[in-house]
């Protein structure tokens, strides 16, 4: 894990539980940590795809964020949020 994602989980361990985010090694892909008050120890998993993966016709979520559609006038959606229309 780089420092930046470390701090990031620090930051979302209980206090007591904080220093546990110094001694976690990179996770692999599918790895998670599960933190917090319905956790007594923070507890790492795994989480293996679904099989057969979903038959979904969404855009891919990473594709969507760099590229994002051609037309998409940011300042007037803006615009209509401040002034509450549609």
């Amino acid at each position: 894990m780089v420092p930046d994602d470390k701090a990031c989980v620090r930051g979302l361990m209980p206090e007591g539980e904080a220093d546990m985010a110094e001694i976690l090694a990179s996770p692999s892909r599918g790895e998670a940590l599960a933190v917090g008050d319905a956790t007594p120890l923070p507890t790492g998993f795994q989480v293996y795809p679904p099989g057969p993966p979903p038959s979904s016709s969404d855009a891919p979520l990473s594709e969507s964020w760099r590229t994002g559609p051609d037309d998409l006038d940011v300042a007037d959606i803006i615009d209509h949020w401040w002034k509450q229309t549609r």
